[in-house]
């Protein structure tokens, strides 16, 4: 800022210079401009005198002098007024006198110079014009780019620091209104994603917690287990029978419980790998179907599945058999057990596999994030999860340039896969 401040600084010391420069030169050319001629007059007058000759006077040395003539001693007084004019012609009369007595009268015709006077002073203004235009640039640069410059040179630093309070104040002006408030926006956008990453972290840990106090219970019984045997505090063999089996169960328990931490953890947004591969939407829809149907028989849930064009499609058939058994699996744990229907439908040359179930819906404000990471809705308490299947699903299809929606529908919930 300093420099700049040097730089209008000197702009306008450049004018002061300037102007004070063509002052003396106007000064200087009037001085010589109004005594040249009678300089040249009084050379003239004293060659013709000495050698009493007006064939003395050369007229190819005189810039000014343009005729000399001589007038008689008897001449009248106007006629020998000095400084008049004759035919728009200026003239200067001198005596001549010889051996002191009158021998008549010079009359020198000369030209008046030019004078710089006015083209001096148009130039002073132009000058002038020129350093307040360059001066005004330079003060609205200061004002509508530097300094908003000035006062934001610390937030890159700030934001980098992750420090993201205060405001931002926005500048109504051409060049930095829209960066001000993308500045704005960014420093907002960080600040709420900080906030979402600490609730992550938040959330992370309160699972990390939860699942070891749910293996801690099972593995207490299993050592329980275990010590009883090994102490034979059992003497009945179906006791001991009971005892490894209940072992076994516990284990399988914590078996599970390993498994969805492990998927938790590994299913990340960086890990999630596609390939892409042609395939045929039965092979999609028969292995859903047999991993499915005889759950759904078992608890005794009515799956339907509609008709469909064997259609050639395009993605990963193994990620989205993963999405449409994720959706099960919830329709499953959260529905009520009654209906679960899939059909399928084409709209804008796009493939939609729509999954609907029966049940409870999940409330409006819960809808919103129901695709975001560690979120569970109030319909969910009380049921095992983590909030993580969604949120893999919706991954999973951005990844395959596709789309997932939800809606709720008369008596339950429905989502729908896009395939482009």
């Amino acid at each position: 800022m300093r420099k700049f401040n040097g730089l209008i600084a000197g702009v306008v010391l450049f004018y002061i210079i300037l102007a004070v420069s063509g002052f003396w030169l106007l000064s200087a050319t009037d001085k010589d401009s109004s005594h040249a001629y009678r300089i040249e007059i009084n050379r003239s007058y004293h060659a013709i005198t000495e050698q009493g000759s007006l064939d003395a006077w050369n007229g190819k040395d005189c810039r000014y002098v343009e005729d000399v003539a001589f007038l008689s001693a008897s001449a009248s007084f106007q006629e020998t007024s000095l400084f008049f004019e004759e035919e728009n012609r200026p003239y200067h009369i001198r005596p001549w006198y010889d051996s002191q007595q009158l021998k008549g009268y010079l009359k020198f015709f000369y030209k008046e110079p030019v004078s710089h006077t006015y083209a001096i002073w148009i130039l002073e203004a132009v000058l002038l014009m020129i350093a307040c235009a360059i001066l005004a640039l330079l003060l609205y640069i200061k004002k509508h780019l530097i300094l908003p410059f000035i006062r934001l040179r610390e937030l890159p630093e700030e934001l980098a620091k992750g420090h993201y309070k205060g405001e931002i104040k926005e500048e109504k002006n051409r060049y930095l209104g829209q960066f001000l408030w993308g500045m704005s926006q960014l420093k907002d956008c960080l600040d709420t994603s900080r906030k979402r990453q600490m609730e992550l972290e938040k959330e992370k840990k309160q699972m990390l917690l939860s699942l070891s106090h749910d293996i801690r219970t099972p593995l207490n019984l299993i050592k329980l287990y275990g010590s009883a045997i090994e102490k034979c505090v059992y003497e009945k063999e179906e006791d001991i029978l009971y005892a490894a089996h209940q072992i076994g169960e516990k284990t399988n328990e914590i078996d599970v419980y390993v498994d969805a931490l492990m998927k938790a953890s590994r299913e990340d947004i960086l890990d999630i790998r596609v390939h892409i591969d042609e395939f045929y939407l039965k092979d999609l829809v028969e292995a859903v179907r047999e991993e499915f149907q005889e759950l759904c028989d078992i608890q005794k849930i009515d799956l339907s599945i509609g008709t469909y064009e064997n259609r050639l499609l395009r993605g990963d058939i193994h990620r989205l058999q993963e999405v449409l058994e994720n959706l099960f699996d919830n329709a499953v744990k959260y529905g009520d057990g009654g209906r679960i229907e899939m059909t399928f439908y084409e709209e804008d040359y796009c493939q939609m596999i729509r999954l609907y179930n029966t049940g409870e819906c999940v409330d409006e404000q819960d809808l919103i994030h129901i695709f975001e990471s560690f979120f569970r809705g109030r319909n969910s308490s009380g049921k095992p999860g983590y909030g993580m299947g969604l949120y893999i699903c919706k991954e999973i299809m951005r990844k395959l340039d596709g789309e997932i929606f939800v809606q709720k529908d008369k008596g339950g919930i429905s989502f729908t896969i896009v395939l482009r």
